[in-house]
């Protein structure tokens, strides 16, 4: 089940039903041995690019559904090798409607999620959410 893609979901309100979204998930701490609680530096990986999504329609954040959205990028379970890594996730309103997207072939190692958020004019995340995974045997 860890390539399973969690279901997401919005407060009321949070969403402008009739207004779309893009999804962005990420590993800061690629190749370290853990992170949380302790703050290390990002390891020779990061970021790791676990799932993006695009065109989600805002009613579709608001009631968890599944997305019938784009997929850029496509959803890559938390699977830290050792320790404990953090898993960011961040919702982006798109001001300027559906985006043509491309698939991401790209290694998912080293994203360069700066240049995708500035590319798609992005801006600043609407929400932000993160888990922690703990490696174990």
């Amino acid at each position: 089940g860890i390539n399973v893609p969690p279901r997401i979901s919005l407060p009321a309100g949070g969403a402008q039903v009739d207004k779309y979204y893009t999804l962005i998930m990420v590993d800061p701490d690629a190749d370290m041995n853990g992170s949380y609680p302790y703050a290390t530096a990002p390891g020779p990986h990061a970021p790791v690019r676990h799932w993006v999504v695009g065109n989600i329609l805002g009613s579709e954040l608001m009631t968890g559904s599944p997305f019938n959205a784009t997929t850029v990028s496509p959803f890559h379970g938390p699977s830290p090798p050792s320790g404990s890594h953090r898993y960011g996730l961040f919702v982006f309103y798109q001001p300027n409607g559906i985006i043509n997207y491309t698939a991401l072939t790209t290694p998912i190692i080293n994203w360069n999620y700066s240049s995708f958020i500035d590319t798609h004019s992005l801006g600043a995340p609407m929400y932000a959410n993160w888990h922690v995974t703990l490696h174990s045997e």
